[in-house]
Formats: structure tokens, C-alpha cells, sequence
């Protein structure tokens, strides 16, 4: 019986010594390349249709609470900024953007993306709808503000077309944005 043990003992040393060669013999199969990158190529269809010379003139002097398209909803969300009506302008967001500020309420999230829209679009600015774009369920409307073009994507919600601010972070929304100004740009350096 010492013999096995010492048989066994044995065997299990050449093992324990083997091991650590066995290991190295798999890690050296791999050989570190570094971080690589790829690139990933979406195509999205929309339907484009452009407004023929509508400068926006009128505004409303008070929330509406009537569904009556997306570039209504626009004309309220610039009414609400000419008036200076914070909440009014919160009505034109949608739920998922509203719960979002909330919970950054601490960094006063909503109340910065107001101020930016107030510097934007003041009493002396002029607004002209540029584009109509079905894209989905969502209809983005393109509007030059002064001389900086915009594309705010309208959600339909409970019945009412309403802004969404996570669809206007998304990669290839800024994508299309970023063409249809140089669009833009374009045509008025033409014109």
C-alpha cells in the first residue's frame, strides 16, 4: 500500500509540476491584438417633403389643448418660449423626456434645455419650416431658427404630438440632422 501511495504521490507532483507549462502552452496559443474597432452601417428610410416659404408669424397667446399636427405642436413649443411660459413649453415633451428631467431634477436639467431654447428662439427671431419627415411613427419637423437650422421629432402620445428629447440623442437622428444642414447650408449659399 506504500508503494501505491508513494506511486500516486508521485504522479501527482509530475502533474503539479506539468501544470504550469500545460497553462503556458494554452496562453501563448493567444496573442493580445489591442482594442480593435468596426464600424456599423444602419439604413433608415424616411419620407422627406419640404415647406415652399413658411415663415411662422403668428402665435399663439395661450396652450391649445387640441391635436392639430406635429408643426402646430411646433408653432405651441414657440409659443410657449415667446410668451415665457416654462410650463406651457413642458407640455410640448413627452412623458419619457418629462420623467427624465425629473430625475435630474438636481441638476435642473429641463430648466437648461428651456434657457437654451430661449436663447435660441427670442421675440426678435424668425421661424420658417423647413422640412416634413415621416420616419416610423415619428414625424420630425425641420425648422430654421434665424439662420441655424433645427429638427425636433414629434411623437404622438396620448393623442397629442409630443417632443422627444431621447430620440434627439440617438446617434443616427443626430446623423440626419447633421446632413439636412449641410442641405441647408447648401442651398442658402446657392440662393
Amino acid at each position: 500500500m506504500n508503494k501505491r501511495l508513494l506511486k500516486s504521490m508521485q504522479y501527482c507532483c509530475c502533474v503539479l509540476l506539468a501544470l504550469p507549462m500545460l497553462v503556458g502552452a494554452v496562453a501563448t496559443r493567444f496573442q493580445d491584438q489591442g482594442e480593435r474597432t468596426f464600424t456599423l452601417v444602419e439604413h433608415h428610410k424616411y419620407q422627406r417633403m419640404q415647406y415652399q416659404d413658411v415663415v411662422l408669424s403668428q402665435f399663439d397667446t395661450k396652450m391649445r389643448d387640441v391635436n392639430e399636427g406635429a408643426d402646430r405642436q411646433l408653432v405651441q413649443f414657440l409659443s410657449a418660449l415667446r410668451k415665457d411660459d416654462f410650463d406651457w413649453w413642458l407640455t410640448s415633451w413627452n412623458q419619457a423626456t418629462l420623467q427624465d428631467w425629473q430625475s435630474k431634477a438636481a441638476l435642473k436639467k429641463a430648466r437648461r434645455v428651456y434657457n437654451f431654447w430661449r436663447a435660441t428662439f427670442t421675440k426678435q427671431s424668425v421661424a420658417q419650416l423647413k422640412d416634413f419627415i415621416l420616419m416610423g411613427q415619428y414625424v420630425l419637423i425641420g425648422v430654421q431658427i434665424d439662420s441655424e437650422y433645427h429638427l425636433l421629432p414629434f411623437e404622438l402620445e396620448n393623442g397629442r404630438w409630443r417632443i422627444d428629447q431621447a430620440y434627439m440623442n440617438a446617434v443616427f437622428f443626430q446623423k440626419l440632422k447633421e446632413r439636412l444642414t449641410k442641405e441647408q447650408l447648401k442651398v442658402a449659399q446657392a440662393g
